[in-house]
């Protein structure tokens, strides 16, 4: 009987030990349930901001705007070295583009990360779902069109250090020739054309997929909310 008795007190010893494992397992799982579901929606509200933030500064500073009128300035300016100056005439060329500047190309000053939390959160992009597509494509975008805009940067410096200087009309025609290893004028203001058209493109892409992230984000908080 004492036995018996012994052998029932520890299946119910191991029985509880079963239960209070089973508690313990559960609690960790809500509690760890509930750790991933805020950082999750830590990181979708901060990816969110960080993009609204971009497109708003594309809008407010009229990006796509200025990108259309350099774009059609240039165009003016090909024109007139084609139909009215004479494309090969580098002398008027050069006079032209002393006036309105046809292989100068679109930047603006960067002076502060503006992809902190795309820097900070990157790899837990992963976390957002469906969402994360087109966010990486937002970046991506995003990163390639500052690229476009540093090395622009670095053009227009070697180009104002060329015409900008004391030398004289005919030496700076002969620095020009030498830096650009040819007189078609007409035919780099073309590929400068090209090149900020391809620009405007990647702009135009930047708010597109900016408002699909932003969209993407907004269904991906609802359902963690829900």
């Amino acid at each position: 009987m004492l036995q018996n008795t012994t052998y029932i007190q520890i299946l119910i010893g191991v029985f509880l030990l079963i239960i209070g494992a089973l508690f313990a397992g559960i609690g960790t799982l809500i509690v760890e349930h509930y750790r991933l579901k805020q950082e999750k929606l830590s990181t979708a509200y901060a990816f969110k901001g960080e993009i609204c933030a971009i497109l708003d500064i594309i809008n407010d500073r009229e990006y796509i705007d200025s990108l259309n009128k350099m774009i059609d300035r240039h165009k003016q300016a090909l024109y007139e070295l084609k139909n009215v100056y004479g494309s090969q005439d580098l002398l008027i060329s050069l006079s032209i583009i002393y006036n309105v500047r046809p292989l100068l190309s679109f930047s603006f000053s960067i002076n502060e990360d503006i992809f902190f939390v795309k820097k900070k959160l990157g790899n837990k992009i992963g976390l957002l779902d469906n969402a994360t597509e087109k966010i990486i494509s937002f970046y991506g975008y995003a990163n390639s069109f500052l690229l476009d805009i540093e090395n622009n940067a670095k053009k227009n410096d070697e180009y104002e250090k060329l015409l900008n200087n004391d030398n004289g009309l005919e030496k700076t025609i002969k620095y020009f020739q030498d830096y650009y290893k040819t007189y078609n004028i007409p035919y780099m203001v073309q590929n400068n054309i090209g090149r900020h058209e391809e620009m405007l493109k990647i702009a135009k892409r930047i708010i597109k997929t900016g408002d699909e992230s932003i969209e993407g984000l907004d269904a991906f908080i609802s359902k963690q909310i829900s």
